[in-house]
């Protein structure tokens, strides 16, 4: 495994999630941060697209799950996202972090919650 990497920040997709289902009642956005790890050696050589990971391709496909997530819960939906990363065979471990920004609790000042899921593959 290399230590090459292509980062993806703040993709930021509405989506129904939380928990109870009034939570879920109006759509929320999230931040999506990816780390996609890769050996991007045979792409740093040749500059074909066909050599790395086309992340046009995968940016599209997250913010197509995201939207349409059943999830309630954030960790289920960062598995979801690693789940469909790992299909792509140029990616050899993935970090999915998800932020969730518009969070209400009552009565307090809070920034947001984030979940990191990390995943291998091979």
């Amino acid at each position: 495994m290399s230590g090459d990497t292509i980062e993806i920040k703040g993709l930021r997709v509405p989506t129904h999630l939380g928990w109870p289902d009034d939570e879920r009642a109006r759509p929320q956005v999230v931040s999506i941060d990816l780390v996609l790890h890769a050996d991007l050696s045979k792409a740093s050589l040749s500059d074909e697209l066909a050599d790395t990971v086309d992340y046009d391709a995968l940016i599209r496909e997250v913010d197509g799950l995201v939207r349409s997530s059943k999830s309630r819960l954030v960790e289920h939906l960062g598995e979801e996202i690693a789940t469909s990363i790992s299909r792509n065979r140029l990616i050899d471990r993935v970090t999915v972090v998800i932020h969730k920004i518009e969070l209400e609790l009552s009565g307090i000042d809070l920034g947001g919650v984030s979940v990191k899921i990390e995943r291998t593959f091979s």
